[in-house]
């Protein structure tokens, strides 16, 4: 079941006057609607255009955002449908921005895939979600796990299942606390044994795999 996403840019809309203006708006447009789902369709505008200005000013400000501390975690509370009682948490990256306010990440994670910074916003989402373990735990809250995402170039990496084991052992935080989210795309679409290992790994590790 193949689907297509379209971008397109009206000649009068045309915000420069070569052939190569057109096709960069034609593909901002495309951008935009590959972004909202597949099946998409947008026709360039002015506040397209201003949409993709901003996503350029956040490529160049997202690498000094996760060193400052500006992208941090929220908590969305998971609950058991049978019980009704709290079964965990997911950790949700926000940016804090200083001019913007909170953005979610369909704002800005097209800035972090693009600038190479998917490994590092996972590092900075695992070290908030076991820092809010441990805070959970101090406060004698019963929390049982917390649920991070894992991308497919996390995944990529053979040294993964060392790396979480290291950062549950200096958190002091149990493997079967920390539930590891997979993309749907990703467990279907792979082909890589180094992912198939590492999933096994962590698995054998005593993490939960969602």
């Amino acid at each position: 079941y193949a689907t297509v996403s379209v971008g397109f840019c009206l000649q009068s809309r045309n915000p420069g006057p070569k052939g190569d203006d057109l096709l960069n708006a034609a593909e901002c447009a495309a951008r935009v609607a590959l972004r909202h789902g597949p099946g998409g369709v947008r026709s360039f505008t002015t506040e397209i255009e201003r949409a993709s200005a901003d996503n350029a000013a956040l490529l160049a400000e997202v690498a000094a955002a996760l060193e400052a501390g500006q992208i941090i975690g929220h908590f969305q509370p998971q609950i058991s449908t049978h019980t009704g009682v709290l079964s965990g948490f997911e950790v949700l990256a926000r940016w804090n921005h200083p001019t913007r306010g909170i953005l979610a990440p369909v704002d800005f994670l097209e800035a972090v895939m693009a600038g190479g910074h998917a490994t590092r916003l996972t590092e900075v989402m695992l070290y908030e979600a076991l820092t809010a373990l441990r805070r959970w735990d101090a406060a004698r809250l019963e929390v049982p796990c917390v649920a991070v995402n894992f991308s497919r170039q996390d995944l990529s990496d053979p040294g993964l299942a060392e790396k979480i084991k290291w950062e549950l052992d200096r958190f002091e935080i149990a493997p079967g606390r920390l539930c590891i989210e997979i993309l749907e795309s990703v467990a279907a679409e792979t082909d890589g044994d180094v992912i198939i290992r590492n999933v096994a790994a962590l698995s054998r590790l005593g993490c939960r795999i969602d």
